[in-house]
């Protein structure tokens, strides 16, 4: 009959702890902030707000920033495994356009972040 050494016995007991310990280990802590929290679930889009002129006299410019955007996403289309969307918005480079397109995203809850603003 085989007779498992004092070491081997202690080495299996030691592999089962270890491999039990991180089921016991706390859950995730709660997240509270005056601000919010952001929570994406899994396949949900991560939005991403774009300010820049796309109309007017800087018009140009704004297309060249919302092209070099397009041209990221066809690179990385996701952001660890979310996939990415990108609200295009015009500031028309004024303060108003600014403003008004600022409080838009802000009060849009599903924008994650904002890039831009000309």
């Amino acid at each position: 009959m085989f007779k498992p050494s004092k070491w081997a016995v202690v080495l299996v007991a030691l592999v089962t702890v270890a491999m039990l310990l991180p089921a016991c280990g706390p859950k995730a802590p709660k997240v509270e902030d005056e601000w919010g929290v952001v929570v994406i679930k899994p396949g949900e889009k991560v939005r991403l707000g774009a300010a820049m002129a796309l109309s007017g006299d800087l018009a140009v410019l704004g297309e060249d920033i919302k092209y070099g955007i397009d041209l990221i996403l066809e690179d990385i289309p996701d952001i660890k495994g979310f996939p990415v969307e990108i609200v295009y918005e015009d500031d028309m480079c004024t303060g108003e356009g600014g403003t008004a397109v600022g409080n838009k995203f802000a009060a849009d809850p599903t924008i994650l972040a904002v890039v831009g603003h000309m």
